[in-house]
């Protein structure tokens, strides 16, 4: 059995605090939850809505995040959330293996940031950090009381690792009387078969769907040098990524939800828009996760057949090993869609691995054209050899 270990569930949650019973994780420390969805990390949209119906922020904002071993937790605002449940998407991600293993990782910090009003930027320390470069903060959504189609650029989040050892969230534009509480997870990759690779930049406002490479770097704030190289993208997960909300205050479907995929080079990764017209002036972040021993099988669709308040055509994944187990395969997930207008939640479609090969998902509201750009994880070759004990043989004369 591998030494990672995922659980996956598609769950319909109500306004409010609710739960989610999981197959019991073996320690906080060891397992973590990842929301899948669009880079905006909320939910797939309210069930029972129909192609006319835009929701707001509060609406389908979503945060979900272990709170013990046996249970997610998941928030939908209980004082400005309005409507019936929400369809959301998550992955137990767990190691199991020894402890110092090659494949290990710890999660050395879970919670969430508030920003209220006009700020535009929280941070927090995180404690027992040993290396903030070998960090990925994975971003677990957001709750807000932000009511209007209109303001979900001021619930776009951006999320990174700061130079002062910071989990930091960032966002364009905020509003009087209006807050957003966005939710994560920092994990630190400490097993020696890991290598963690960052990439960011701010001057991707006129890419369109052409897109931009970014250099990778060591640095968790994705800037600055050195530059770094992967061996292989099929060894190369993009485990996740954000975007600050424009501070110019575009707030379409496709200024606000990016699209991340590889680069035809080793030393960069590629991000764009699901439209030519988007526009966005703030920073994007992507966090990499390199492994020898990992296998990716990639999937690129430029015009998803999503479905409308249901389940959308299934996607077949070439490459994958019927020999794997579903509980040693994750997913990758970059999804948007055209349109810069603000009908919303198309785009955002949540979505999970129903087979070795096979990916399903779900948004409330289908229109437009959707990109996706993903992957299925394959963890199974993942399997630590500790060393041989050695035999001590004494001579006695």
């Amino acid at each position: 059995m591998a030494d990672i270990k995922v659980q996956r569930f598609e769950v319909d949650v109500p306004v409010g605090i609710s739960t989610q019973t999981i197959n019991a994780v073996i320690s906080l420390s060891n397992a973590f939850v990842r929301v899948i969805n669009s880079t905006i990390k909320h939910s797939a949209g309210q069930i029972g809505s129909t192609t006319s119906t835009t929701l707001p922020p509060n609406v389908v904002g979503v945060s979900a995040q272990l709170t013990d071993t046996t249970t997610i937790t998941f928030n939908r605002n209980a004082e400005f959330g309005v409507g019936g449940d929400a369809k959301v998407f998550v992955e137990v991600w767990e190691y199991t293996g020894a402890v110092g293993g090659a494949y290990e990782f710890v999660v050395r910090q879970r919670g969430n940031l508030t920003l209220n009003d006009l700020d535009t930027e929280a941070t927090a320390a995180v404690a027992g950090m040993i290396n903030r470069n070998d960090c990925i903060p994975f971003y677990q959504g957001y709750v807000t009381n932000l009511d209007n189609g209109s303001f979900y650029v001021s619930a776009t989040l951006g999320v990174h690792i700061n130079s002062s050892n910071q989990i930091s969230m960032a966002r364009g534009l905020g509003r009087n009387s209006y807050f957003v509480t966005g939710y994560y997870a920092v994990v630190q990759f400490t097993g020696s078969a890991w290598t963690v690779h960052h990439a960011s930049d701010a001057n991707h406002d006129t890419m369109g769907t052409a897109g931009l490479q970014l250099k990778l770097t060591s640095n968790s704030d994705g800037i600055g040098t050195p530059f770094t190289s992967l061996t292989s993208w099929g060894s190369t997960i993009i485990a996740d990524s954000s975007m600050v909300g424009d501070v110019g205050g575009e707030s379409g479907i496709a200024d606000c939800q990016l699209i991340v995929e590889p680069d035809a080079t080793t030393s960069g990764v590629y991000i764009r828009f699901a439209d030519n017209s988007a526009r966005n002036d703030s920073r994007a972040y992507v966090h990499l996760l390199e492994c020898d021993d990992l296998v990716v099988n990639r999937f690129l669709n430029s015009n998803l057949q999503e479905g409308d308040n249901t389940f959308g055509t299934p996607i077949t994944v070439a490459g994958a090993n019927p020999a794997t187990p579903l509980y040693e395969l994750g997913l990758e997930w970059f999804v948007s869609t055209t349109g810069t207008g603000t009908a919303w939640a198309r785009g955002s479609l949540g979505a999970w691995i129903t087979g070795y090969q096979t990916v399903n998902h779900w948004v409330h509201r289908n229109g437009n054209n959707v990109y996706v750009s993903g992957g299925i994880i394959d963890f199974s070759a993942l399997v630590d050899t500790p060393a041989p004990t050695r035999n001590r043989i004494f001579l006695i004369a």
